[in-house]
């Protein structure tokens, strides 16, 4: 019986070699951030070594092979580490950050549509130059912009340049522990500056009155937009249909928003892999009703990836919707050109190319989820399609679709456990009918863009996407008010990730290969996972601290002990689906706060004085009264809220403080009064607002 010969995966599939050295090279560059000569030194180094290679006798190079490998692996990790480098923009000359000076006005050129926030317009804007003296110096560089709104003029848009006359500012996070790291987020986006404007900060320059891609792009939204609006007149309705058609998600309700990512659909409105996978089977189909494409494979072709890219840019380009552009692509120019592409290198090739073209897509959590849900479709979909085997065809549909959901939730759910801490008990019920449904509503939102000039037919398309999208809703809706239909609150850190991925690897390697050593290692990795959980709850189980949120005009305090938690504060940040409220459950989540109770054991108060644990604190508001006495209060930490009338000499002669902590419910410009005054009077301080939230640890 002749041997099978079985082709290692990473010789059909080379681009996977490429990108695993690749990959570690752009995480230490960031994390260590070498310097570029390091990096040169050692890639050429390497390179040499490479070269010299090809020059020893073949028993040497035969002998040695392992030398060759090393040092083409080695090139490709600093040609990662290389590219990261090249693309911080901090690294140019010319950024905005090492020209910037206090006294500098900046020339800069609005990039985005502006957006509505609940007090400002947001914008963003690249810096084109700055003015020193009445001297121009040419810049680079992303900023954010925010414009108050009772000083926004009505004819601000996309390419309008404007002369800033207001102080740059670092993007900052809020502080609160285990909330979401805007200032990382915005590094990857190489944005690292803010500038908040109000009337008589800014004079506009000149509008961008030229043609430019950016600018089309945005009319062709715009066009899309007002088709849909002028159709479809339910206000719900309508922004999930602009979220599902082109990812516009300004008008999207949070509390819709959270009930898709609570039934496991959230994909659905955020452009994905399944919107071009749509896009790209309609495009084959109509290229094949016309005529002229049908006699010529290029013509169609270039439709195709013409339709496909459009499409991928109208949506705004993000990570995941990139990915499919650049696998469709493939997919097409095979498909033309009759060569079949082994998926996994189609995959690995994507990849590489979109990190070469931005490394810090790798931080992205759309790139992250795409990628892990493709790939745990083609390793895991096949085996469970034939595990539920059946012959009916219209089973053999739901089989697919179950197993498709079940395949991608594999890979995805430890990433989605450390992002969301949650997991949705009703994802296959949901995406069996948001899926299909969620096609049909597309098509229709096409078909109504495609007949807006016809107003006779198009109210009638209005109607039926309308109701689509209504059936949508309300199936999502029902499913999230279900029971225990989402399982929160879920513990998850970055090293209980790994073991997760680790366990998942060498529990599919035992299934395939039925090895015993697997096996154990898989058992052995989920011993460690339980220990570390295990340990990570005893630890959360014996916290006592204070936290003083840093949420914009809001007064905002957790009292905290074990797993249970006081909160004294704003009533309306117990609003559910608010934003201010998710900042608190981020946090809550974080430290694995459970239960909220009305008095904790230890915890007294009375009027404003609070004795918790070792420390006693002062709670002050707007309605304190000042009393002179004669002997000053002694306490750990006194609170200061909501902008009393009182000054920093008023407050030392009633107590003895040992930190005073202004929160974020004060005004800006009240807080650096008293922090002025603390540094005269030798005062400790804290400034919420300023420095992030703050935290104090009960036990001594």
């Amino acid at each position: 019986m002749p041997v099978r010969y079985v082709v290692p995966l990473w010789k059909t599939a080379p681009f996977i070699r490429l990108l695993l050295p690749l990959v570690p090279g752009i995480l230490l560059q960031w994390y260590l951030s070498f310097s570029l000569l390091y990096l040169l030194c050692c890639w050429l180094a390497l390179l040499m070594a490479f070269l010299a290679f090809s020059l020893l006798p073949l028993r040497w190079r035969y002998a040695w092979r392992w030398c060759n490998g090393f040092a083409l692996h080695g090139l490709l990790f600093f040609s990662g580490s290389l590219l990261t480098w090249q693309k911080d923009i901090r690294h140019d000359t010319h950024w905005l950050g090492h020209l910037y000076r206090d006294s500098s006005c900046i020339v800069v050129r609005i990039t985005t549509p502006l957006s509505v926030k609940p007090a400002s317009y947001k914008c963003e804007a690249f810096a084109e130059a700055l003015l020193r003296n009445n001297t121009p110096i040419q810049t680079t560089g992303r900023l954010i912009l925010y414009f108050t709104k009772d000083s926004m003029p009505p004819d601000l848009h996309y390419g309008d340049r404007l002369l800033l006359r207001k102080s740059l500012q670092p993007i900052r996070n809020n502080g609160n522990p285990g909330g979401f790291d805007y200032a990382q987020y915005a590094a990857f986006q190489q944005v690292f500056h803010t500038i908040r404007l109000q009337q008589g900060d800014y004079t506009r320059i000149n509008t961008g009155s030229r043609f430019s891609t950016g600018r089309w792009l945005l009319q062709c939204r715009d066009h899309i937009l007002a088709a849909l609006r002028r159709y479809i007149t339910s206000r719900e309705e309508l922004a999930i249909a602009e979220a599902l058609l082109i990812g516009y998600k300004e008008d999207l309700d949070p509390l819709l928003v959270q009930a898709y990512g609570n039934t496991g659909v959230v994909h659905i409105i955020a452009i994905s892999g399944l919107h071009l996978g749509l896009i790209y089977w309609l495009l084959v189909r109509l290229a094949a009703l016309i005529p002229l494409l049908k006699r010529s494979r290029l013509l169609t072709l270039l439709m195709v990836l013409a339709g496909l890219w459009l499409f991928a840019l109208l949506t705004g380009a993000s990570a995941s919707v990139l990915r499919s552009a650049v696998m469709f692509t493939a997919i097409a120019v095979g498909k033309e050109t009759g060569r079949k592409m082994s998926v996994y290198n189609a995959l690995a090739a994507s990849a590489v190319l979109l990190l070469a073209y931005n490394p810090f897509l790798l931080w992205d959590v759309g790139f992250q989820l795409s990628y892990l849900a493709l790939l745990g479709i083609v390793v895991f979909q096949p085996p469970l399609n034939r595990l539920l085997y059946t012959r009916h065809k219209w089973l053999q549909q739901c089989r697919t679709m179950l197993t498709v959901s079940l395949a991608a939730q594999v890979l995805t759910t430890p990433v989605c456990l450390l992002y969301f801490h949650q997991f949705p008990l009703t994802f296959l019920v949901a995406n069996l009918v948001a899926v299909p449904l969620s096609s049909l509503i597309l098509f229709a939102e096409m078909a109504l863009v495609a007949i807006s000039w016809w107003p006779a037919a198009a109210v009638w398309v209005g109607k039926l996407t309308t109701y689509l999208v209504w059936l949508l809703n309300r199936f999502i809706l029902m499913l999230n008010g279900l029971p225990n239909a989402v399982w929160q609150g879920i513990p998850a850190t970055a090293l209980t990730t790994i073991l997760l991925y680790g366990i998942i690897i060498l529990a599919t390697g035992w299934l395939k290969y039925k090895k015993t050593l697997l096996l154990k290692a898989a058992l052995a990795l989920g011993l460690a996972f339980v220990l570390v959980q295990q340990g990570n709850h005893w630890r959360h189980s014996r916290q006592e601290k204070i936290i003083v949120y840093n949420i914009p005009h809001r007064r905002a305090i957790d009292f905290v002990q074990g797993t249970d938690y006081l909160f004294t504060g704003d009533s309306s940040l117990r609003q559910e689906g608010m934003k201010q409220d998710a900042m608190l459950r981020q946090t809550r989540r974080f430290l694995q706060l459970r239960h909220q109770v009305t008095a904790l054991p230890g915890m007294q108060q009375w009027g404003n004085c609070i004795v918790f644990g070792h420390r006693k604190l002062v709670l002050i508001d707007s309605n304190f009264t000042f009393v002179p006495t004669p002997i000053r209060m002694k306490a750990d930490i006194v609170i200061i809220s909501g902008n009393p009338e009182l000054s920093m000499a008023d407050f030392s002669t009633m107590f003895d403080a040992g930190i005073y902590v202004f929160d974020a419910s004060n005004s800006l410009w009240k807080i650096n009064r008293w922090k002025t005054a603390c540094d005269q009077l030798l005062l400790r301080c804290h400034s919420v607002a300023g420095e992030g939230a703050f935290t104090a640890d009960v036990l001594p």
